[in-house]
């Protein structure tokens, strides 16, 4: 088993209660913004970059380590590994974030809004919240503005935008 798939299961388990999977769309989505948004919480499951595709933020090297590890299936016991304490109080607030979900939009839609509006709000709020807003709205027509700016005051409140 690759370490860094690991590192992935394990926070991936701890935040959605459940391995990642690479099933369908929406699984790749959850793991992908999962992955990124840990990393801005300062749990780093490996050596990941992130920039802009359709779903939001994307790792191609994550994808492979997900697709690696599905067709090398080893036959350790994963549930012998659990994630440390400290990495838990660190991750929480994002797992608490993923539950704020009170938009109506499926679990992956929420995640991905909530992976999106950051990735946008790091690259430009610089030139304000309006053109965040907007810049998201333009570039995933299926979400509104108030479920972005809902998004961003979620992430405000465990600390990862101002």
């Amino acid at each position: 088993m690759n370490a860094q798939y690991l590192s992935v299961h394990v926070v991936h388990d701890f935040i959605v209660n459940r391995p990642p999977s690479v099933n369908s769309l929406d699984d790749r989505v959850i793991a992908q913004k999962i992955v990124y948004l840990a990393g801005q919480m300062g749990v780093q499951c490996g050596d990941y970059e992130f920039s802009w595709y359709k779903k939001g933020p994307y790792s191609p090297a994550l994808t492979r380590v997900l697709y690696d590890e599905r067709h090398n299936q080893s036959n350790i016991d994963t549930s012998q590994f659990k994630i440390k304490d400290a990495l838990k109080d660190q991750l929480l607030p994002l797992k608490q974030a993923i539950e704020q979900n009170r938009l109506g939009l499926s679990e992956a839609d929420w995640i991905e809004l909530l992976a999106s509006v950051h990735f946008l709000y790091e690259e430009y709020s610089y030139l304000g919240l309006k053109f965040v807003l907007d810049k998201l709205v333009s570039e995933k027509p299926k979400y509104e503005r108030f479920q972005a700016k809902y998004a961003l005051d979620i992430l405000a409140k465990i600390g990862i935008v101002d």
